[in-house]
């Protein structure tokens, strides 16, 4: 995949790269989906942020942000990644919504963001699968750290190594879409750590 680099931050593997897209006017663009498996979401901020860090292992995310040009936001990062050089670094980026470009975050990069409140993020992930971690679940890699937490108690992970096929990320999206055309209820749940430990936390539908 071509690596279109914009701009690099002080954490390997988390970077500004250019969208795909045609200017159509003045401040007017027209996108189209970046390099990899033409799946895009699209995210809108009814608050502000959250009071947490989200880890995923599996997932490569590419966030571009539309809003209003004038707002900045703040983007807060640790490197989880066991074996990195830059292993519980911390970075801090503060930036506005720019839809000629998309921020770049690799697995096992904890992410969080301030002042989202009105923004749309449109969201292109890469997933990768794995032989070696064996609690991993596709349809549950998120791992949750309190914001408080000290750099030197964010965890340690191992991110996934196998790129899974386009096809099969296709096919999670259909039946996620086939879950929200017939109006079903799922379960949501997530790892959290805290304290040194790590535990699974589901969260279901009150009867």
């Amino acid at each position: 995949m071509e690596l279109r680099i914009l701009e690099k931050s002080d954490i390997n593997g988390l970077y500004w790269g250019k969208n795909y897209y045609v200017q159509t006017g003045q401040e007017s663009f027209t996108l189209v989906a970046n390099p990899g498996p033409l799946i895009s979401d699209m995210i809108y901020f009814s608050i502000d942020s959250t009071d947490h860090f989200t880890i995923q292992v599996g997932q490569i995310d590419r966030f571009t942000f539309f809003g209003d040009p004038e707002q900045e936001i703040t983007g807060l990062f640790v490197d989880c990644r066991k074996g990195s050089p830059t292993l519980h670094k911390k970075v801090e980026l503060k930036f506005k919504p720019d839809p000629r470009k998309h921020l770049y975050i690799e697995r096992g990069i904890a992410k969080m963001f301030t002042n989202m409140k009105n923004i749309t993020v449109r969201s292109e992930p890469i997933w990768f699968s794995t032989n070696v971690n064996t609690e991993y679940n596709i349809g549950n890699d998120r791992l949750i750290v309190p914001r408080d937490t000290e750099l030197e108690n964010f965890p340690i992970v191992q991110i996934n190594e196998l790129p899974l096929p386009n096809r099969a990320l296709q096919v999670i999206l259909e039946r996620e879409q086939q879950i929200l055309r017939e109006n079903k209820e799922y379960q949501q749940s997530f790892d959290l750590y805290m304290g040194g430990s790590r535990s699974r936390v589901t969260i279901k539908k009150r009867n």
